[in-house]
């Protein structure tokens, strides 16, 4: 009773999700906790919330949700004013094109939306107990996917490292049919705890061995292996304890069955199959094929253990059919490494013990080649991050080695920049152990997430020490963040780019000259400036003129007139740009400075009358209209050069 009421509540919720994703408006989100926003069923469903969007901009197609998150721990429960809400599922859109390193997802999530995480690329994800829906298969990338749901009922998943949980009963429908896609997985091994399996569960791979632990009480939609595989299955199926199940037709392919010592019935007999059966006791038959026997006896032959030959041979059924007896049985397959932590690029030889053959057994090998390869020979080689069973089987025994790959350490030598447009620095990046460096790579090109565009230019490098490094140079004022990856790891560098004021100099900013001579002053931009204009404060001292190269450059021509100063200012014609000046001293006495103070003013006038008067020697200065005389003609002459009049 209480799982029919949570079974159609759940049913209710995932309805009640499906009618919210139909319409997307541009503020979608009922509330915000700890970054994450969340938006509520209505009231008949009671305090439940589903994990939504923090911005939504379909004008946008680069729109990214979340920008500030490189992980997320979705909680079971938030509180927000004052009243606790559970979270039971991810909307659509929830994590569109974030880039995260994790996604913890609690176990009262029930239902991951269409589209929840479309165009994302996440590393690793856990899928919990709980769920009964999980669309997945339009994100970018998924890296990792740690599966324990115990009955879910559809998914739709992106290419993966997969590993089935303890707690999971049911694979359900098209759960491989994207995960091994790529053709590398040739190995399924089924745990005892999956008691059921999807139809078209394995479609779409190139699985050449099938093995079950357990089949007891396991049942397949469609009602046999081929449903599963949609006759896709290369080679062969185990099965280590239990009851065989139906296998099904597979046209031209042919299948050899593997019933182990401790399968207790034989439910069908298909055609296309071969059987060796290393069962010692023969197990019983369905009653379909007791009562039916005379159909299969003909066409259907089994291998059975050399030990076991009178035991069949005088049974009322086997007797039928035509037996071959020569099985040998192993009585024992032990891997001597049970378990290994490994780093990446590692490898280490599983060394395999067997007793009761007398020759080496072929071993066949089931593993996640995606975290850990092993070839013919047993030799296993760390791939990526994650963990992986390493299992062994031959005939009808097997044995495991649980593998751990370790994350490697990723350092980034800055994590926030400070730069100044035209500024160029290198960042490095490294990875510990160095075997991993296969793994390690600037993450812009492979997410189109970043917002460095426009804003930075990067230029990839790998030097011989293995540290992967990247010039950047700072195009324009703005932020981005550029991201490095290895594995399930990622470091951000967050760049301020900051503009450069608009400055003028002119080089030098201080000359003297000799009248007549001559001198050309460089005008320097931060940023070039195409409309400026030129003051002189004294033409009588030196005449200056702006001039424009050829290539665009600018630069003030100055000639020397008569001593004194005069200072050149260039500016920017509508005042954007900080003017650049250069003061320009030409050497020599100055007119009217008849005291010698290097200025001419009234203490000038003073001194020539004190000449006039004869209170004060004549110093051959005073002679100022050129008359050879010292008078009051060269006291106007004086006020006309202190007034700047001729």
């Amino acid at each position: 009773m209480i799982y029919n009421q949570l079974n159609t509540s759940i049913k209710l919720l995932v309805l009640s999700l499906l009618f919210c994703a139909l319409a997307i408006p541009s503020f979608a989100y009922d509330f915000m906790v700890d970054g994450i926003a969340y938006k509520k069923y209505s009231a008949e469903y009671g305090n439940k919330v589903y994990v939504t969007y923090s911005n939504y901009n379909t004008d946008n197609v680069r729109d990214v949700n979340y920008p500030w998150l490189t992980s997320v721990d979705i909680p079971e429960s938030v509180t927000y004013d004052g009243t606790t809400y559970s979270v039971v599922a991810i909307g659509s859109y929830a994590f569109k094109r974030c880039f995260l390193t994790s996604v913890r997802i609690p176990n009262s999530v029930v239902f991951i939306s269409n589209y929840a995480f479309h165009d994302a690329t996440v590393l690793s994800i856990n899928i919990p107990e709980s769920m009964t829906k999980a669309y997945l298969s339009d994100a970018n990338s998924i890296g990792e996917i740690k599966w324990d749901a115990k009955n879910c009922e559809t998914v739709e998943l992106e290419a993966g490292c997969f590993s089935i949980g303890s707690k999971v009963e049911k694979l359900p429908s098209g759960l491989y049919n994207s995960i091994y896609k790529n053709g590398s997985f040739t190995a399924l091994f089924v745990p005892k705890n999956v008691k059921s399996v999807g139809a078209g569960a394995f479609s779409g791979t190139n699985m050449k061995h099938l093995i079950f632990e357990d089949a007891t009480d396991l049942s397949i939609e469609g009602g046999s292996v081929r449903q599963a595989f949609a006759g896709r299955l290369k080679e062969d199926v185990y099965f280590m304890k239990g009851e065989q199940i139906p296998i099904g037709n597979y046209d031209t392919m042919s299948q050899t069955y593997y019933l182990g010592r401790e399968v207790t019935k034989i439910n069908t007999i298909d055609e296309n199959t071969a059987y060796n059966v290393y069962v010692p006791t023969p197990p019983e038959f369905s009653e379909d094929i007791v009562n039916n026997i005379s159909q299969y006896e003909e066409s259907r032959g089994f291998r059975i253990p050399k030990e076991s030959t009178l035991a069949y041979f005088d049974h009322p059924q086997w007797s039928r059919f035509a037996l071959t007896n020569d099985l040998s049985i192993i009585n024992k397959l032990m891997m001597k490494t049970k378990s290994k932590t490994m780093n990446i690029g590692e490898s280490f030889n599983i060394t395999v013990q067997f007793t009761g053959e007398t020759t080496a057994p072929t071993l066949k090998w089931s593993t996640n080649p995606k975290v850990a390869q092993c070839n013919d020979e047993g030799k296993v080689t760390a791939m990526q991050s994650g963990e992986a069973d390493i299992v062994a089987f031959c005939l009808d025994r097997f044995d495991t080695c649980h593998v751990v790959v370790q994350e490697p350490v990723l350092t980034l030598d800055v994590e926030e920049l400070r730069m100044k447009v035209g500024e160029s620095v290198t960042l490095n990046a490294t990875v510990t152990p160095a075997r991993a460096k296969s793994f390690l790579r600037w993450a812009e090109d492979d997410f189109d997430i970043n917002t460095y565009r426009g804003i930075l230019n990067l230029q990839t490098s790998f030097t011989d020490t293995g540290i992967l490094s990247n010039s950047v140079t700072a195009l324009a004022a703005g932020e981005a963040d550029i991201y490095v990856k290895c594995c399930n790891q990622i470091k951000k560098c967050h760049v301020i780019v900051e503009d450069i004021p608009h400055v003028i100099t002119l080089e030098p900013s201080e000359i003297s000259l000799n009248p007549t001579d001559s001198y050309t002053i460089a005008v320097k931009f931060t940023q070039y400036v195409e409309d400026v204009v030129m003051t002189n404060t004294d033409q009588k001292i030196a005449n200056a003129r702006l001039q424009t190269s050829s290539s665009g450059g600018r630069t003030v021509y100055v000639t020397a007139l008569r001593p004194g100063k005069t200072t050149i200012t260039v500016s920017a014609a509508d005042g954007t740009a900080e003017p650049g000046t250069c003061v320009v001293t030409v050497n020599g006495a100055l007119d009217g400075d008849v005291n010698c103070d290097g200025e001419v003013n009234t203490g000038d006038v003073s001194a020539i009358y004190g000449i006039i008067l004869g209170t004060k020697p004549d110093n051959g200065r005073a002679d100022l209209n050129g008359d050879s005389e010292v008078n009051v003609a060269d006291v106007s002459a004086l006020y006309g050069i202190i007034l700047g009049v001729e």
